[in-house]
């Protein structure tokens, strides 16, 4: 769902600065995720997931998977799967 994906990201503190700086996408990119024009490629939200929180949070919840945050097995997991450790 895109319009919840939009609110999670607007959630982010400073999200306007602090995911184009840790992403490495343009602003113009973020401010159409915020609209709600454009949603994120999957490489997109699977680094928005492992940057900031509040987006797992609300991922794993729309899926209908736990709440509260990546437990340490799911975030090693989550590495795994993108290639990193």
């Amino acid at each position: 769902d895109m319009t919840a994906i939009a609110a999670t990201i607007c959630r982010i503190p400073n999200a306007r600065f602090e995911i184009p700086a840790r992403l490495r996408v343009s602003s113009r990119t973020v401010e159409n995720w915020l609209s709600g024009s454009t949603e994120p490629r999957a490489s997109h939200l699977i680094a928005l997931m492992r940057e900031f929180d509040e987006v797992a949070d609300d991922i794993l919840r729309l899926s209908d998977r736990q709440q509260g945050g990546l437990t340490h097995e799911q975030k090693r997991k989550l590495l795994e799967a993108i290639g990193e450790k």
